[in-house]
């Protein structure tokens, strides 16, 4: 931390979080990352930034507004440890003009840490999902189930033995498909 302070102790380039956040002066965008090398310091750091940012969001006297255009990304949210906070972030957060990106590279990352519970009522509280290529069959499954399915109706030929001869009959049958079929995903 101490060569972090130095690298920003030039008082043209420090800001506060906080005051960022609700709405001072500041840098348009702000890219928050982390090293390779240091990866405990740097989920450490990113996921206090993160869970101030979430209690200062959740706070009353932040005010719902359709104007702020607050946004948080965050890439490879599985490589941060578990941020507390997160979850209410994403139920408020939107209402409050602070929608949140979260990208991760399989679900099960997720569910590792956060839990199957908190993973299913992210997926409840996020309206627009990205799903890319998918390798495990685990993912299929799930993205298959959070895409949805639909109910067809398949055509369907009946032949009928009886004493007079036979008979054919021609319907439909309703069976209830996945809207995108695992080979697509």
């Amino acid at each position: 931390v101490f060569e972090m302070a130095l690298a920003w102790r030039n008082e043209q380039r420090r800001f506060s979080f906080c005051d960022w956040w609700r709405g001072a002066a500041g840098p348009q965008f702000v890219i928050i990352q982390g090293s390779g090398e240091f990866t405990s310091l740097a989920g450490g750091y990113i996921s206090a930034i993160i869970r101030m940012i979430s209690a200062l969001t959740a706070s009353p006297s932040f005010a719902e507004s359709p104007d702020r255009k607050n946004m948080i990304i965050i890439d490879e949210l599985a490589q941060l440890p578990k941020i507390e906070g997160l979850q209410r972030f994403l139920e408020i957060g939107r209402s409050k003009g602070c929608p949140a990106i979260l990208a991760t590279q399989t679900p099960a990352q997720l569910e590792k840490i956060y839990g199957k519970e908190d993973l299913q009522a992210w997926m409840a509280m996020i309206g627009t999902r990205l799903f890319g290529r998918t390798s495990g069959y685990s993912d299929i499954e799930f993205v298959t189930r959070e895409i949805g399915f639909k109910k067809v109706y398949v055509p369907s030929v009946t032949l009928t033995q009886h004493s007079g001869g036979e008979s054919i009959s021609h319907g439909y049958i309703q069976e209830t498909k996945p809207i995108c079929d695992e080979e697509y995903i």
